[in-house]
């Protein structure tokens, strides 16, 4: 069965995507940092990673999902930001993640 991976530190957000996601037949993982989100993506291998751009610590979510494109190169990813700049778009604009 397919899988999804959300990895974001508002755990409120966590808790309400699973939800929504299990409540319309799918399964969600969900991870509130780099690590357990990594870990989780080599256990479960999902089709689908959600990261959040600004994960605390000094390795942020673009990071993390550009990892995970150098593990697995077919998986899909998505990268979201409740507060974006223009200088964090410009360095995203500059990655080969697609």
């Amino acid at each position: 069965m397919p899988y999804a991976l959300l990895i974001d530190n508002d755990t409120a957000l966590l808790e309400s995507v699973k939800r929504t996601a299990e409540l319309a037949g799918h399964d969600l993982l969900t991870a509130d940092s780099w690590d357990d989100g990594l870990n989780l993506f080599h256990v479960h291998c999902p089709d689908l990673v959600i990261a959040d751009y600004n994960l605390p610590g000094s390795r942020h979510g673009l990071q993390l999902i550009a990892a995970i494109r150098q593990l697995r190169p077919s998986v899909r990813l998505v990268l979201l930001s409740a507060y974006i700049d223009e200088q964090d778009i410009a360095e995203i604009a500059g990655l080969d993640l697609v």
